[in-house]
């Protein structure tokens, strides 16, 4: 058995910040974003890689190849006009850029302290789809946008 500390070693850091990595990883989305059929077949294996993946520390390059060649051919394509999942719906081409930016950055909405710039946009926002809906005055969201 591997010891857990063995996944959580200190890797050290790509010279170019890990852009090579991010890179790659788009690439391999946009491939995927494009499919249509999913796995079925060999559910078996997968739970069988599954099982192993725990057993042997990875570096985060391999654990995405294995991921996006192992365990998403099983996933739905969400985002395909084909879905006609009735819970779900395809986000805007423009959100997955804007998570990459917050997962980035570790941004945490909980407290206005720990993202004071996410923070206030997020208040402009609401202030704007509020006015969409209620339609108050001009002078009422300047006076209630930015403030607690």
């Amino acid at each position: 058995m591997t010891p857990i500390s063995q996944f959580f070693a200190e890797r050290p850091c790509p010279r170019d910040g890990g852009y090579q990595f991010w890179k790659r990883l788009l690439c391999r989305l946009e491939e995927l974003r494009t499919r249509e059929v999913i796995r079925t077949t060999d559910l078996d294996r997968l739970i069988t890689t599954i099982e192993e993946i725990g057993s042997t520390p990875r570096s985060a390059d391999r654990y995405l190849d294995w991921l996006l060649d192992e365990v998403v051919p099983f996933t739905v394509n969400m985002r395909s006009p084909r879905c006609l999942a009735h819970m779900t719906a395809g986000v805007p081409n423009f959100v997955p850029a804007l998570t990459q930016i917050l997962v980035s950055l570790n941004q945490n909405h909980a407290k206005q302290q720990a993202s004071v710039g996410f923070f206030l946009l997020e208040r402009h926002a609401l202030a704007t789809m509020h006015r969409l809906v209620y339609g108050f005055t001009y002078d009422f969201y300047e006076l209630h946008r930015f403030n607690s």
